[in-house]
């Protein structure tokens, strides 16, 4: 791993890190999930954060990009798209570092699950905040992700790695059953 791309690691789990802490502190959300290649583990150079978050209060998001600043840090919107009921939210650091929030009301992860919602959650999901709805969203799949030794959803950031170089690493395991 090039020392640029150790770089760019560490600053997209200090942005987890960040999301999970803030997301604990906002009484509307009730859930935030990493998605994506960092949720599998799985990251490249170009790979962006892919962070969901389930909230009662939708539109304060949708209207306001001032969470994104508690975050990532002097993040600029980039782009906002409608993805069915997932809203983005894509933000630049200054790093170059992509982070794209999807927005969306509870009812995303309400069961049955839609085949969007399923197929997001079915890969890998890192749970960093859960008031046990994505929990049952992640129980409804035929095969949830899950890491045996992290707790049933690693809903928290493990310090130090089983491969060594210490740091943050997500705690979830692939749909194919490899440990992150």
């Amino acid at each position: 791993m090039s020392a640029r791309f150790r770089a760019r690691r560490q600053q997209a789990l200090k942005v987890i890190e960040h999301a999970r802490r803030w997301a604990a502190g906002q009484g509307d959300v009730r859930a935030c999930v990493v998605v994506g290649s960092y949720a599998y583990n799985a990251p490249r150079m170009g790979s962006d954060v892919d962070i969901i978050i389930v909230t009662e209060e939708r539109a304060r998001y949708l209207h306001d990009l001032e969470f994104a600043a508690g975050i990532a840090p002097k993040a600029r919107l980039i782009r906002s798209e409608e993805w069915g009921a997932l809203t983005e939210r894509r933000v630049r650091l200054p790093s170059g570092l992509i982070v794209e929030f999807g927005i969306v009301d509870p009812s995303w992860c309400s069961l049955p699950l839609d085949p969007g919602t399923e197929q997001v959650l079915g890969r890998a999901c890192w749970v960093l905040h859960d008031d046990g709805s994505v929990a049952a969203a992640l129980e409804s799949l035929p095969m949830p992700p899950r890491h045996p030794a992290a707790g049933v959803y690693g809903d928290h950031l493990p310090t130090g790695s089983a491969r060594g170089g210490g740091g943050v690493e997500p705690a979830v395991a692939s749909r194919e059953g490899s440990s992150l």
